[in-house]
């Protein structure tokens, strides 16, 4: 889905399971959410994780095994939801919360039916976290700062060991493989973990590795996020967008094809919350992921914007996937543009007119449908 004035829209142009890639085709870039279509007629799962005091608590991981299995997170209310469940499946939902005592630790429900309520209480513990779940820096800053925090209370002495892995970003290559013991004394309630990069003058993009933290002190857990992840920035300049037809820029997981480039520059995505973006329409629900997408080259519409998802093995799941879009302009659609449903393709298009443009942010997120596109509910 595409968020267009505060509202996101539905997007999508194709969808290919087999490579488990979702399109939208737009006229200009802003920011995308990944939503799922909602079937009322199949049963759901939902809840919310509060604290003691019955507020909610954002950001927990929820984990429902069994007939499906899914990964959702709470929001900003402490609110989740899993929705078009296969009827009469077996489930079992988990909250994720490391750091806390959740109760009751799990929730099960044989022979699904209906609508079914699962809520959680997550109480606190003392914790060591990563204050960050993304720390980007440019390969020529020579040295990754991954900031690690008390954010429970600062009374003892407590240490937790950390060390590095990769995801993309290669040991020896990109980065030096880093390991140890990060020690906070009585009253200090952050510590550093730093780790040597490795600048090379090679066009080689945006590469990522993790920093884990393992075996805290007895009596402290570990918070999520739980790894981190770095991102080393390409400081030659990785997603160059030259001029010309058909021009495609890969960023990650996203790859956005230009119509016609007609100035050259340069193209970016940036992970981004999606529930940060805009809202959905009824009867959709933001699953994300989410992007900032941005380029400083001047093209002609459209835009296509593609998104992998080599995560989603589930077809059924992945056939109700719609990519939103928003725009940051609160300037109604160029005249031209519309968009129209394909019932034998199932999918969504956007014609649009034909403009030169230059693109300022952008913002996409995945969205599973309800029928029409983001409900609140997770």
């Amino acid at each position: 889905m595409h968020a267009e004035n505060g509202q996101f829209v539905d997007r999508t142009s194709s969808r290919n399971f087999n490579s488990r890639t979702i399109c939208a085709q737009t006229n200009s870039l802003s920011p995308f959410a990944v939503a799922e279509e909602v079937d009322e007629a199949l049963p759901s799962i939902s809840g919310r994780v509060t604290d003691h005091n019955r507020t909610g608590v954002s950001g927990v991981v929820i984990h429902m095994s069994g007939t499906l299995d899914q990964l959702t997170t709470s929001d900003v209310d402490g609110s989740y939801s899993f929705v078009n469940l296969t009827p009469d499946g077996d489930y079992s939902v988990s909250p994720i919360a490391p750091g806390a005592f959740v109760s009751p630790s799990s929730a099960l429900f044989n022979g699904l039916s209906g609508n079914q309520t699962a809520d959680f209480i997550a109480v606190d513990l003392p914790t060591v976290k990563f204050a960050s779940d993304l720390t980007q820096v440019s390969e020529a800053a020579g040295t990754a700062s991954v900031n690690v925090l008390r954010p429970s209370g600062t009374t003892g002495q407590v240490s937790v060991s950390y060390a590095t892995s990769d995801d993309g970003a290669r040991a020896g290559i990109d980065y030096v493989a880093t390991s140890g013991t990060l020690t906070f004394a009585d009253g200090v309630s952050s510590a550093t973990i730093s780790i040597p990069l490795i600048n090379n003058s090679a066009l080689d993009g945006e590469r990522l590795f993790h920093v884990s933290l393992t075996n805290p002190t007895d009596g402290v857990a570990i918070a999520i996020p739980n790894p981190t992840i770095v991102s080393i920035l390409d400081d030659e300049g990785s997603t160059p967008t030259d001029s010309g037809l058909g021009k495609t820029v890969t960023l990650g997981n996203v790859t956005v094809t230009y119509a016609n480039v007609t100035v050259a520059g340069l193209t970016s995505a940036v992970t981004i919350d999606p529930n940060s973006v805009a809202s959905a329409p009824n009867g959709y629900t933001i699953t994300g992921p989410a992007y900032e997408v941005t380029t400083s080259a001047n093209y002609t519409a459209p835009v296509n914007v593609c998104i992998s998802l080599p995560s989603i093995m589930d077809a059924t799941t992945f056939s109700r996937l719609t990519i939103m879009k928003r725009s940051t302009s609160v300037t109604p659609r160029p005249s031209g543009e519309c968009c129209c449903w394909n019932e034998n393709m199932k999918r969504a298009s956007l014609m649009p007119a034909p403009a030169n443009v230059r693109i300022g942010p952008a913002e996409i997120a995945l969205t599973r449908m309800f029928w029409w596109p983001k409900s609140t509910a997770r």
